[in-house]
């Protein structure tokens, strides 16, 4: 009986856990915020120097790799659209169970937003109130989530706790399922995120119109009682976990802001009054230090209150960021090496001169009407206020190193504050030229890349060519020309 027994337990023992594998396979890990969590997962046991909280304005605020280059860290972010205070907690409490950061810094539009959710935070029943899907499930089965489940479910707790229960239909679409699979065994999580992000969208000129004439209400815009217990809590751990605090927050757009300012400010108001009573809370108004940010760097939404920022605007943010942890704290990881892999960023903020490459060779043109045409003798391509795109065609090619299992990267860089990665806009191009100059091995060398404008700030760009390898290898040429933004 006792062996019964026995098997029994141990069973049920080996098919909980592997329930408990498979239960985040059910989640659609190609989504945004989910790979947030999966970066936290995918981190070392106590890796986090910084760890970044918030709603979709930090996920669409911050790109942790230029964090990461120019603060010498490591970071993650945590992230789930229209989440409350209270969210963040649990966010914050689950992100303790394996990490142990120096610096918590937690983006404050959760307790912005002027919604019931965000100042009332529970009902009548006490029940938590939550945009449902928007990060509860998101993490692993664990004490912080069955806390978060059981105050937004408490008559569904367990259904709820597990997510091959809770999204089960999940798996009936079999092209979800394929993105899912390959997200969660092929990508991390970081790096699924930073691409994701980095979006191309301004918005239009009839959205514009409509900020200009829509009222918007700043009534709601305050910290409520309800808010200010679980921020609380947030500095509470601070103290416990021997963590810095940082609040800080991501812009907006400026017609918005000019038309809700009270709202912000009297927010402003009591986080530096909190900055006050509590020695290590820091508070960063990156939005009130700008004015919230022109159309050029909002990506395209709803007009609405809610409005998130483009790359430019993430560039923008994420570098404004950087330069305050590096003035204000003292978080440099001396255990990071130049042995680890080196991402873009991390070579381009931090070095300004690049030995020339004999054996990486390439060109850059500029493209007038389908034509493509010299630089100037200063080696400058003009792009004059009257231009609206940005259009460049060239080639790139390094000895050794397999184009066909290799990626093409363009990067103009303004200054230590702004450099543009290409992305999706950079695309493939048979170098016909090549091919009969050099041989069938300069056959995927060639690229054009094109970008309107707006998506750079005004100023003089340097070009850089950049060649990862297979093995994921970075090399970077100095092409010693310039784009001029006018």
């Amino acid at each position: 009986m006792k062996k019964l027994v026995l098997k029994v337990f141990l069973f049920l023992g080996i098919l909980l856990s592997l329930l408990l594998y498979v239960d985040s396979f059910f989640l659609k890990n190609q989504n945004t915020y989910v790979s947030t969590f999966n970066s936290l997962y995918q981190s070392e046991k106590n890796s986090t120097d910084v760890l970044f909280l918030g709603s979709s304005h930090l996920n669409k605020g911050i790109d942790t790799y230029i964090i990461d280059a120019k603060c010498n860290v490591n970071s993650i972010k945590i992230s789930a659209g229209g989440i409350n205070i209270v969210q963040v907690y649990y966010n914050l409490l689950e992100a303790l169970t394996n990490q142990s950061p120096k610096l918590v810094a937690i983006e404050i539009w959760p307790i912005i937003e002027p919604t019931n959710i965000n100042n009332t935070l529970f009902d009548s029943n006490n029940r938590l109130l939550v945009h449902p899907f928007n990060g509860e499930y998101f993490k692993r089965f664990g004490v912080p989530k069955y806390k978060e489940i059981g105050s937004i479910y408490p008559d569904n707790k367990m259904y709820n706790m597990f997510n091959f229960f809770r999204f089960h239909e999940n798996w009936s679409d079999l092209s979800s399922i394929s993105q899912s699979l390959e997200s969660k065994l092929s990508h991390k999580g970081k790096k699924l995120n930073y691409n994701f992000n980095k979006r191309l969208w301004v918005l239009p000129s009839h959205k514009i119109q409509e900020f200009e004439s829509k009222t918007f209400d700043y009534d709601d815009m305050y910290l409520s009682a309800q808010e200010e217990v679980y921020l609380n809590k947030i500095i509470e751990l601070s103290n416990d976990h021997k963590f810095k605090l940082l609040l800080f927050s991501t812009p907006v757009y400026d017609k918005y802001y000019n038309k809700t300012k009270p709202g912000f400010e009297k927010i402003a108001t009591t986080l530096k009054n909190i900055e006050k009573d509590n020695s290590n809370v820091r508070f960063f108004d990156i939005n009130s230090e700008l004015g919230g940010l022109n159309y050029t760097y909002v990506m395209d939404g709803k007009v609405s209150q809610n409005q998130h920022l483009n790359y430019k605007g993430i560039i923008k943010t994420s570098n404004l960021m950087a330069n305050y942890i590096n003035n204000e704290y003292d978080l440099e990881n001396k255990s990071i090496t130049n042995l680890e892999p080196l991402y873009p960023e991390k070579l381009l903020y931090n070095k300004t001169e690049f030995e020339k490459d004999s054996t990486f060779l390439g060109e850059v043109y500029q493209v007038k009407n389908n034509k493509i045409i010299k630089v100037n003798n200063q080696n400058e391509i003009i792009i004059n206020e009257h231009d609206k795109m940005i259009n460049i065609e060239g080639w790139m090619y390094k000895n050794d190193i397999n184009l066909n299992h290799s990626k093409k990267l363009l990067a103009l860089k303004k200054n230590d504050d702004f450099i543009f990665l290409s992305g999706k806009e950079m695309k493939e191009r048979v170098a016909h030229h090549n091919i009969n100059k050099y041989g069938n091995d300069y056959k995927k060398s060639g690229y054009s890349f094109s970008i309107n404008k707006l998506f750079l700030e005004k100023g003089k760009y340097k070009i850089f060519h950049l060649i990862e390898s297979s093995d994921k290898e970075l090399f970077v040429q100095d092409m010693w020309k310039w784009i001029v933004v006018k």
